[in-house]
C-alpha cells in the first residue's frame, strides 16, 4: 500500500501557520479544525517545522501558561520527517521507526524510564 493511497481516503488538505503566530492562537486553529498537527512555513511558503498536540504539552508542562504567549518557533518541532505520495507505507514507517531509535539511542544516559516510554511510542505507530 502507497502513502498515496492513504490519502486518497483520508483527504490531501494540509493546515499551515506562520511561525510568528502564538501558541495559543495555533491551539485554537488546531480545536476549530479538530486536526491535531499545523505545518510551520517560513519564507517563500517552504516548511520550517510541525506543531503538535504532543509539542504543546511539553511547552506548558516547562513555561506553564506563559508558553502561551510563545511564538510557534520557539515550541515547534524543527526536525520533520516527509515521504513522497508514491513511497509505500513499509518504507515510510521504516523511517519513522529509524528516528524513533535514534532518540532512543540518545535517551540512553537519560535513564530507563525514558527509554520506555519512547520504545512503547515506537513499537504503538503502526500504519
Amino acid at each position: 500500500m502507497t502513502v498515496k493511497a492513504i490519502l486518497s481516503t483520508k483527504g490531501t488538505e494540509v493546515t499551515t501557520i506562520e511561525p510568528t503566530v502564538t501558541l495559543e492562537a495555533a491551539i485554537a486553529a488546531l480545536a476549530e479544525r479538530r486536526i491535531g498537527a499545523l505545518v510551520v512555513l517560513g519564507p517563500e511558503r517552504r516548511m520550517i517545522g510541525i506543531l503538535s498536540e504532543r509539542d504543546i504539552v511539553r511547552a506548558l508542562a516547562e513555561q506553564g501558561a506563559a508558553a502561551l504567549k510563545q511564538p510557534l518557533a520557539q515550541v515547534m518541532t524543527r526536525k520533520v520527517s516527509t515521504c513522497t505520495q508514491a513511497e509505500t507505507v513499509s518504507a515510510a514507517e521504516g523511517q519513522w521507526l529509524l528516528a524513533m531509535a535514534l532518540a532512543v539511542q540518545k535517551a540512553q544516559s537519560t535513564g530507563p524510564r525514558l527509554r520506555e516510554a519512547a520504545d512503547r511510542d515506537g513499537t504503538s505507530y503502526r500504519v
